[in-house]
């Protein structure tokens, strides 16, 4: 069984932490206008194109071009995973998290519509038209068999990838 921490939860961490203070205790920033910038802690540089916007909580390099908000900083930094990111930011806000138990059939599942999403949109972005039409009835067949493992009700007559060689 794995746990899963809510929509909800996440976005009281994320409103709790201050991403100038959580930045701050990694490397020394300096206000200049309305942002923040200091050296990036991602790659040498010698002048600093960090920059941290307090207003909207979020971060950018304009040199190595790493950007996001205070969960991916985190993950960065501390070579973490998001839940492990979140986990960590909410300790130090304070905040209680109840994290949801969430079966194994249900991980898989998602993680099935990941993969099948991330290649979606690998395809989609592809110029090479040979790869659209290989990569498409591949996706189709991929989806077609996990969700025939996953009940009876999808008959192989009736669904749109009879015929094709999966």
């Amino acid at each position: 069984m794995a746990a899963r921490i809510s929509p909800e939860k996440i976005e009281e961490v994320r409103l709790a932490t201050d991403i100038v203070d959580v930045v701050s205790g990694y490397l020394s920033l300096r206000k200049r206008g309305k942002n923040y910038f200091g050296l990036c802690p991602f790659h040498a540089e010698k002048t600093p194109s960090f920059s941290v916007n307090p207003e909207m909580q979020i971060f950018r390099c304009f040199g190595c071009g790493a950007g996001g908000n205070v969960f991916h900083f985190i993950m960065r930094m501390e070579g973490l995973s998001f839940p492990d990111a979140v986990r960590m930011l909410a300790e130090r806000a304070g905040i209680t998290l109840d994290e949801e138990e969430v079966s194994d059939e249900e991980t898989r599942e998602r993680e099935a519509l990941y993969f099948a999403n991330k290649l979606a949109a690998e395809t989609s972005t592809a110029s090479n038209s040979t790869r659209r039409t290989v990569a498409t009835p591949w996706l189709t067949c991929a989806v077609a068999d996990f969700r025939s493992t996953r009940s009876s009700a999808f008959s192989s007559a009736s669904h749109p990838t009879a015929g094709m060689p999966c």
